[in-house]
């Protein structure tokens, strides 16, 4: 009887540590697939001091073989004399990242103003997410450049993601010390790898979104009719179509325009959260060559797998918001009410 007991818990035994080598096998093999090319390593620093002289005046300097990565993915510019300002996080339940696009378009396109901006919120208390556009021609104050009238989407060419960031959570009274980056090549290739999106293409948008398509064809040496869409209604969208139609610019202004790319993130993630675990492991190390980030290996684990699994609903805002802003008519600078917007946006995302 015992000899019977003994063999059995050695089976048992020998079953369990076969598990537990298959379970550490596939987690080192989908932490080696995260370490992939994809992370910027950019300082955080208690406190940022704008550089002065010549330093000051940088713009994009690296060279093309500098700035390009995988498959001609345009690099983010993180120059030294721009770290991030270490800032305390608002709310521990909430987690502010930073998701930017470039118009850079080629590998050998050096410097660029950065194009759609979102804060993501990962609202862990009321299991939302949160998307807060912020309009590009939103008159801030860029450290070192105070009173210049600059637009927000200028603070990337001065001095890359840092200063950005700085930019950001200085005029918004933000905390966000993450960012991802993806440019005019990296969003068409993560939109492919949920599957595409579904998207109500109206007549008027269907020229411009084969404009676009037709545009990105000729950049990267496709068919000129490649993916072109013959005729509006909803549909399903591969990468190229999506990206082409979120970057519409004439239809609706920015505020339109940064309502698409709220969609497309906004769908991208309900894809994501109906994936089985499979899929999303796979979704996620493949996406991993798509964009840029200072989120470790360890932060897009959790990102991935933890939050995005639990955190079901989508909220979403733009900043400014209709009623708290008026346009300088001049430059055509957004300037925001600040008594108005700042409170509403702090609402926003973290409910108080």
């Amino acid at each position: 009887m015992r000899s019977g007991t003994s063999r059995a818990l050695a089976v048992l035994l020998r079953l369990g540590l076969a598990i537990l080598g298959l379970f550490l096998g596939v987690f080192l093999y989908i932490w080696n697939l995260l370490g992939r090319p994809a992370y910027t390593d950019i300082r955080i620093v208690e406190q940022f001091i704008v550089p002065t002289g010549e330093e000051a005046n940088i713009f994009d300097p690296m060279l093309p073989d500098e700035i390009t990565g995988p498959g001609g993915r345009v690099r983010v510019w993180a120059p030294p004399e721009y770290p991030i300002e270490k800032v305390p996080q608002i709310d521990n339940e909430v987690t502010n990242i930073l998701v930017f696009g470039v118009d850079a378009r080629s590998e050998g396109e050096t410097s660029s103003r950065s194009d759609a901006m979102m804060v993501l919120s990962l609202d862990r208390r009321n299991d939302v997410i949160k998307i807060t556009s912020l309009m590009r021609d939103l008159e801030v104050d860029i450290p070192g450049r105070e009173g210049q009238q600059t637009k927000l989407n200028a603070a990337y060419s001065y001095g890359g993601v840092g200063l950005m960031i700085n930019t950001i959570n200085r005029n918004f009274n933000l905390d966000i010390q993450r960012f991802m980056m993806f440019d005019f090549w990296s969003s068409a290739g993560l939109i492919d790898q949920v599957g595409g999106i579904s998207v109500p293409v109206t007549e008027a948008e269907l020229t411009h979104l084969n404009v676009g398509v037709r545009h990105y064809n000729e950049l990267s040496g496709r068919p000129a009719e490649q993916d072109v869409i013959p005729s509006a209604g909803n549909q399903v969208l591969n990468g190229v179509q999506a990206t082409a139609w979120a970057r519409i610019r004439y239809i609706g202004t920015d505020h339109a325009r940064t309502g698409r790319q709220r969609y497309i993130v906004s769908e991208m993630l309900a894809k994501f959260a109906a994936m089985n675990m499979v899929d999303k492991i796979s979704t996620v190390t493949e996406a991993l060559g798509h964009f840029e980030t200072n989120l470790t290996r360890a932060d897009l684990t959790s990102l991935a797998l933890r939050n995005l699994d639990t955190l079901g609903a989508t909220s979403e805002y733009k900043v400014p918001a209709d009623g708290m802003y008026w346009t300088n008519e001049s430059n055509w600078n957004m300037i925001m009410d600040r008594d108005k917007q700042l409170p509403a946006l702090r609402q926003f995302i973290y409910g108080r």
